[in-house]
């Protein structure tokens, strides 16, 4: 209902400013003169005809009703892009086409991932605490699965579906050998890498 009102506004401000614009002004006189009579025989022919600029208006028109809707849509598009869910998609997506099929090593359970990437923040400095909390890890003394990307992590288990599978991988020898390396866990799902956590880099 709202792009609806979007449309109608957009013409009607369309039109108003056509209407109000110095070309549009002119057209209306001169509109008028040509249906009315004319007050002067003596003066000149006009340099163009009536009709030429009917044709102009009516097209600059026509493409002005065509395009506002269109540019409504990508606007729309834009705001859907911009959304929380739709960034944290696109944050997922980007994590997932820098790891390889052939980087994955070993299938791991949500269990025994936790349990191997514990990480104890008792005795972290203020300032990497408050980085943590930053990121939103809640800390409680106890350790944390996945340290500072605990938030990461949760969201991964949580958008795993029936038949996901969690993998560790590592990135190849020559990669860490010319400080290109990753490794971590990844989501796979129906045989395609669909999220990652990075646990090192070299």
């Amino acid at each position: 209902m709202h792009v609806y009102v979007y449309v109608l506004t957009g013409y009607a401000v369309i039109g108003v400013a056509m209407m109000r614009s110095n070309p549009g002004r002119k057209l209306l006189r001169e509109t008028k003169r040509d249906l009315g009579p004319s007050p002067n025989p003596l003066a000149p022919p006009r340099k163009y005809p009536l009709w030429k600029h009917i044709a102009l208006y009516a097209l600059v028109g026509s493409v002005a009703i065509v395009l506002w809707p269109l540019l409504l849509a990508e606007a729309a598009k834009e705001v859907k892009r911009n959304t929380p869910k739709a960034i944290a998609e696109f944050g997922r997506k980007s994590r997932a086409q820098g790891v390889h099929q052939g980087w994955l090593r070993n299938r791991i359970t949500v269990e025994e991932a936790q349990a191997k990437h514990l990480v104890d923040f008792t005795d972290e400095s203020e300032a990497r605490l408050a980085y943590a909390r930053a990121r939103g890890v809640l800390l409680t003394g106890e350790p944390v699965p996945f340290g500072f990307k605990n938030i990461e992590w949760k969201e991964l288990v949580a958008s795993m579906q029936e038949g996901d599978e969690l993998w560790e991988f590592s990135s190849a020898e020559h990669a860490w050998q010319h400080l290109a390396g990753r490794a971590g866990i990844a989501l796979v799902r129906n045989g395609e890498i669909v999220d990652c956590i990075i646990r090192a880099i070299s």
